[in-house]
């Protein structure tokens, strides 16, 4: 099979980075694996020669590394590459989730490789700076919208245009309590993560947030680990403050990105009962009341609704009790999958275990998505 070959290249890239993080020659690899000279060493990091069993534990212990790390494929070796939107998780528990998160996200890249589908990497360009104002922010978020075509309600066609116009994979799971989602940067690859238990306002929010992370990585890197609700008090050191004013960036560019000036004027002006008249507006555009709020304050369009307070929208606003929630993964994604297996790149249980899903109900996952090939299993 394809796989085995890939994870002999996978193992010599990996030996190679452990050895160059380290500082150390090919020759000291070869005497720590036992080899006479830095030949084989040389031979294992470019893939052309087979590492023994008793050399992978020898690596695995010289460079205090699992066997997992260095023989699956899957697993993403880049550091600082997430950032999480998440609300006092631990870092243990958010370590835990990284390496599952890590997991798919490096699957959907290897296994696209390997079935020779190109992944595509298009991204809007923002000139946007730390130094922007967040009304140049809020103009940037329309002029994506207007870019990618996303509507008259964008936050219902944002998913859509990210993955299959812009080749970001876009992920609806299930998180560990306390994360909402993640942006995932990678050389070849990025990846939007989003906790599909949320209610549909957030999620929409979140992905346009993690959207303009994605943007700016390289200019404005987030922190790992992203507070969901920021707070409010002045930030006391200049990494605070630097934090904060990204933060704000990303909020207001998701704010014109899913409430551009054009979906704004569909609402008309604000009749009746204005706190019932803004909870089904934001409904309509799949975004939160408050967040529908300050757009139309700031933008000057309903300065009068500054007066509806977060407890006016919390006693008039009702949620269904059992919301119906988004297929888990995405059509990309488990595509991907499902290609790989029918070309045995991949094995049904392997693909089972990879989804940490019962393989009795994995056809049941893919047909979620349409996807039929897997009705028999």
């Amino acid at each position: 099979m394809k796989s085995a070959f890939m994870s002999q290249i996978h193992i010599g890239h990996r030996l190679r980075s452990l050895r160059e993080q380290k500082g150390l020659k090919q020759k000291e690899v070869a005497e720590a694996l036992g080899l006479s000279d830095h030949q084989p060493v040389s031979q294992i990091e470019l893939g052309k020669r087979k590492i023994t069993a008793q050399e992978l534990v020898r690596a695995s212990q010289y460079f205090d590394v699992s066997l997992e790390w260095l023989t699956n494929p899957f697993i993403l070796t880049s550091k600082n590459s997430f950032s999480w939107r998440q609300n006092n998780v631990s870092d243990e528990n958010l370590n835990s989730f990284e390496e599952v998160a890590g997991e798919w996200i490096g699957a959907f890249r290897e296994l696209n490789k390997i079935n020779k589908t190109p992944l595509k990497q298009i991204l809007p360009r923002l000139s946007l700076t730390y130094n922007s104002s967040l009304n140049d922010a809020v103009t940037a978020g329309e002029q994506v919208s207007e870019e990618l075509n996303l509507g008259d309600r964008p936050a219902l066609s944002l998913a859509d245009a990210l993955e299959n116009r812009l080749g970001i994979l876009v992920l609806m799971i299930d998180t560990v309590q306390g994360i909402s989602g993640a942006a995932c940067a990678l050389q070849d690859l990025n990846a939007i993560l989003i906790n599909r238990k949320e209610r549909p306002a957030r999620r929409n929010t979140d992905l346009a947030h993690e959207f303009y992370h994605i943007l700016t990585w390289m200019e404005m890197r987030p922190e790992r680990k992203e507070a969901a609700c920021h707070s409010q008090e002045r930030p006391s050191t200049h990494k605070a403050k630097r934090n904060q004013k990204i933060e704000r960036l990303a909020d207001n560019f998701s704010a014109g990105l899913l409430m551009p000036q054009k979906t704004l004027n569909l609402l008309g002006k604000p009749h009746g009962n204005l706190t019932k008249w803004l909870i089904e507006g934001a409904d309509y555009l799949g975004v939160s009341a408050l967040s529908l709020k300050w757009r139309l304050v700031n933008s000057k369009v309903c300065p009068e609704l500054k007066r509806i307070s977060s407890e006016d929208i919390r006693e008039n606003r009702t949620y269904e009790n059992n919301p119906e929630l988004p297929p888990l993964f995405s059509k990309k994604f488990l595509e991907t999958i499902d290609l790989a297996i029918q070309h045995g790149h991949i094995s049904i249980g392997k693909a089972a275990k990879l989804l940490n899903f019962p393989v009795d109900e994995l056809g049941d996952l893919f047909k979620t998505h349409s996807i039929n090939h897997l009705g028999r299993v």
